[in-house]
């Protein structure tokens, strides 16, 4: 299954900003949800989170825009689990609440993920991502505008349907858990 996921944030860097994340699949299909509080970077994390969480047992090819996410779930994750979440240069991981639950999605996983690097929002920029990217942005928006509870725990689908943290109580555990 071929999935695209991004993140977007208001003003990057400012802790009381709204940050939105999306997924849009190949199939038409789609998530997306936002919250106060984060940067671009943590909206990216969001959306790879909500990827393997919605979709556990699809074999997957996740397409995303942002280096740093790439570089994270890719070729960073197993080392800084392996060093207790400290980096090479001694410092704590950033993100490393997010990261961890990533991690623990990754190996709790039956079928095969893969992460794929694609130009960001332009012209020759994969549909599926032009499409994750409009979703990350309107779920900013409905958060910056007081339309959605952000929570980080209710999601809008494709189908308009709004699914609360009552049907996500593995994404809670994922959170609270070490």
């Amino acid at each position: 299954m071929l999935i695209a996921c991004d993140g977007s944030s208001f003003r990057n860097g400012d802790p009381e900003t709204p940050i939105g994340w999306a997924w849009a699949r190949e199939d038409g299909a789609w998530m997306s949800n936002g919250m106060i509080g984060g940067s671009n970077n943590r909206a990216e994390l969001h959306g790879i989170i909500s990827v393997l969480l919605m979709n556990p047992h699809d074999e997957l090819t996740v397409l995303m825009d942002s280096q740093y996410a790439l570089n994270t779930v890719d070729k960073w994750i197993y080392g800084w689990a392996r060093n207790n979440w400290i980096k090479k240069d001694n410092k704590p991981v950033q993100n490393v609440d997010l990261v961890k639950v990533i991690h623990r999605l990754r190996l709790r996983r039956e079928a095969p993920v893969t992460f794929q690097w694609v130009k960001a929002h332009r012209k020759n920029s994969h549909e599926l991502n032009v499409r994750a990217d409009e979703l990350a942005g309107a779920a900013m928006r409905r958060v910056k505008n007081g339309e959605l509870e952000a929570t980080g725990m209710a999601y809008l689908d494709s189908k308009g349907r709004t699914h609360q943290d009552g049907e996500f109580k593995v994404f809670t555990k994922l959170y609270s858990t070490e």
